[in-house]
């Protein structure tokens, strides 16, 4: 009896192992589901991935701007407005790092164009007798490659454009 007994207990162990075995694995329709699923997520991120990157590239563009823009109201705001007044602007170039561009064989490497000019008049103030009058400069920021298009069908118009007012002392 004790034989039969330990027959049937090994004969059920082998049954449960095999059967355990069998359900380990994925079976078609499983893998096919997963398949599927991961194809939609990666169809969808790469069509998400052209707006990322032209978002990235304009607040790239936006960020550089404001260094260049703030590069330029660094060095107007240390200048006389006396001198800003009297030497006529000279264009300056920035590259795609924002960095200034000033000799001739480095100007193709330019992405940025800036100009700035100040109006025939001042801006008087009349707030307190005996204030200084204000020098408004208006600094403009292009792209140099839309710029050099532009300017030969028309007026180029600017990405940026700030005006910062001087005291004229």
């Amino acid at each position: 009896m004790s034989v039969f007994k330990h027959r049937s207990s090994s004969f059920r162990r082998n049954a449960f192992f095999k059967r355990n075995i069998r359900r380990d694995g994925f079976n078609l329709v499983e893998v096919v589901l997963a398949m599927a699923v991961i194809g939609v997520a990666f169809t969808s991120l790469f069509g998400v991935m052209p707006v990322a990157l032209q978002n990235y590239r304009h607040s790239m563009n936006l960020s550089i701007q404001a260094n260049v823009m703030s590069q330029v109201f660094a060095e107007l705001q240390q200048t006389p407005p006396a001198q800003v007044l009297a030497t006529p602007p000279t264009p300056r170039y920035f590259n795609d790092e924002g960095k200034d561009v000033t000799s001739t064989s480095a100007q193709s490497q330019a992405v940025y164009y800036v100009k700035y000019g100040t109006p025939s008049t001042t801006v008087s103030s009349t707030i307190f007798s005996g204030t200084p009058a204000l020098v408004a400069v208006t600094i403009d920021i292009y792209n140099f490659q839309a710029y050099q298009a532009q300017s030969a069908n028309g007026t180029p118009t600017p990405l940026a454009e700030k005006t910062l007012f001087l005291a004229n002392y």
